[in-house]
């Protein structure tokens, strides 16, 4: 995994500062074109083994359905991921929540140590370092968090979370955006 971070401002990351500094939520979802795009190119590729089946003897039939209706459900999955509008990630003026865990609630400000996004793989996510207290209250009220992580050189690492995977903004702008409020909000 590799780690960058973004110190540059958009017009985007304005945006998202002048909401905030209003006292407004701003939310992240998933790209609702993409999803709805990957549902429909499903619904043409489930004919393919369809077709086989229908060609084809007994044995060699039902694999072919079986992969007709995995790429049925992908495009279900596809489809009421891009019909969803419940936001993904929240940040608000006490923090920010994630949609993986909000039973903790947000992760406040003077908790978060800095912002990173990670890379793995053709993935690129966004990581919150969060403060040793701040994982330890997240446990007691969650529970054990599944997408917990350490981040940092060996030996050097912080506890992390991360944001949902998939968020209809850029990475990058995101987390220069995320650290710039972070640090004019008291800074862990």
């Amino acid at each position: 995994m590799t780690s960058t971070e973004g110190t540059t401002t958009s017009p985007q990351i304005e945006q998202w500062a002048a909401a905030l500094a209003r006292g407004e939520k701003v939310t992240f979802h998933r790209s609702r074109a993409k999803n709805l795009l990957l549902a429909v190119l499903m619904l043409p590729l489930a004919l393919i083994p369809a077709a086989v089946a229908l060609a084809t003897t007994f044995p060699e039939a039902i694999i072919s359905w079986l992969i007709t209706l995995l790429l049925l459900g992908c495009a279900v999955v596809f489809g009421r991921r891009a019909m969803s509008r419940t936001p993904l990630a929240v940040v608000t003026e006490e923090g920010i929540t994630s949609a993986k865990n909000t039973a903790a609630g947000p992760v406040p400000w003077g908790q978060i140590t800095r912002v990173t996004t990670l890379a793995s793989g053709a993935s690129t996510f966004v990581a919150i370092c969060i403060t040793a207290q701040e994982k330890e209250r997240r446990a007691e009220e969650a529970g054990p968090l599944d997408y917990e992580m350490e981040v940092g050189e060996p030996g050097q690492e912080e506890p992390a979370i991360s944001l949902p995977h998939g968020l209809k903004a850029d990475e990058d702008e995101l987390v220069a955006w995320i650290e710039r409020e972070r640090l004019s909000r008291g800074a862990a």
